[in-house]
């Protein structure tokens, strides 16, 4: 069924959720099947690892979110939510926590070695944004277009509204500057101790894509089909890229190219300096998911049920 989520790998496995309601584990090497592990919804969320505990956590639209066994499949720990969970998590290891939000609106933090509830934050509506997690903060987007900072024990810390709703994933740079875009058009720089703003930058749709970023230069796609890349001194426009389609998938950097998939169906390379286009795929449907580096292949999924490994033709 439709690939929505992004995959990920670890070890000599790559994991991939389904809207056939399956989590799968393939071989890295020849992306023959391992052992899929069935939940009772669609799979939108991507995995995360926890390398101590040698866990796969994900969420699923049955409103569980399971720490699984990463080598066999088997269940560790399941816990459940009231809604839907969209939001990829984001493990903390020297916390030993587990962070994820649901569409039931709250911020949840469980132990995760046991799954164990440590704590949970009422934001009011649908969380569909991986949490960013540092030593002193967790920031989250929220359906409602407000982002939040919460301190490690489940306190707001600050928060700032945004005008439609955020699914895009929070980044933040060396400098403590948190990146988000917003169903309002924009893409913000946030500070991510304090929720100040340093600056906006208008694109021509919703941001539904997660930015990246290094040595001063920002990368996200926008609905209105354009990838941009942003100076984040002055907030400036460097380049951007336009595909055929509105783009959701969130940029990948990687030796000085970006990777990214657009529900043009096509998967594109581009240089991340200049912005010009090396080389592009044709997948069979369109692309939602965000490519994955995989030692030297890129990993994406599609709409048209299938899971793709290019080589990086450097």
């Amino acid at each position: 069924d439709e690939i929505r989520g992004t995959p990920m790998s670890y070890r000599d496995f790559i994991f991939v959720g389904s809207y056939d309601t399956n989590l799968w584990a393939l071989n890295v090497s020849s992306g023959a099947f391992v052992w899929k592990y069935a939940t009772h919804g669609g799979i939108a969320a991507s995995p995360a690892i926890d390398e101590a505990n040698r866990l796969l956590l994900i969420g699923s639209e049955d409103n569980s979110f399971y720490a699984l066994d990463y080598r066999t499949g088997k269940l560790n720990w399941s816990y459940a939510t009231q809604d839907k969970i969209r939001s990829t998590a984001s493990v903390a290891t020297q916390l030993d926590a587990v962070f994820f939000g649901s569409d039931d609106g709250h911020l949840y933090a469980l132990a995760t070695a046991s799954g164990r509830f440590l704590w949970k934050y009422q934001i009011g509506e649908s969380i569909r944004t991986r949490p960013y997690v540092s030593n002193e903060v967790v920031i989250v987007g929220s359906e409602s277009g407000e982002i939040f900072g919460i301190t490690l024990d489940g306190k707001r810390k600050w928060s700032y509204r945004s005008r439609r709703s955020v699914t895009s994933s929070p980044f933040v740079d060396a400098d403590g500057i948190c990146y988000i875009g917003s169903s309002d058009h924009f893409i913000y720089a946030l500070d991510a101790n304090s929720g100040y703003s340093s600056w906006r930058f208008r694109t021509n749709g919703p941001v539904i894509s997660s930015p990246t970023g290094q040595n001063d230069l920002l990368y996200c796609a926008s609905t209105d089909g354009c990838v941009y890349a942003i100076q984040t001194r002055t907030a400036k426009e460097k380049w951007k890229f336009v595909t055929d389609k509105p783009i959701v998938s969130s940029p990948v950097l990687h030796q000085g190219e970006i990777f990214i998939g657009s529900t043009d169906e096509y998967f594109y390379c581009l240089d991340a300096i200049t912005g010009k286009e090396k080389w592009r795929f044709k997948a069979g449907g369109p692309i939602t998911g965000s490519p994955h580096i995989l030692n030297d292949l890129i990993v994406f999924g599609s709409l048209d049920k299938s899971l793709y490994a290019l080589p990086l033709v450097t």
